[in-house]
């Protein structure tokens, strides 16, 4: 296998690691927390445990 191949898979596989451990991560657990709050909010106005 020629060693340029190589190279594009190594940096695609870094680039795709990059993409989702500081991008989508952080978004994912913004929508989690948010989600968490909105359910947190609703329960405490209508008083059911």
């Amino acid at each position: 296998m020629p060693l340029w191949r190589w190279g594009i898979w190594w940096i695609a596989l870094a680039t795709g690691i990059t993409l989702f451990y500081v991008v989508l991560t952080p978004i994912w657990l913004g929508l989690r927390i948010a989600g968490w709050l909105a359910d947190l909010r609703a329960r405490g106005l209508k008083g059911e445990p």
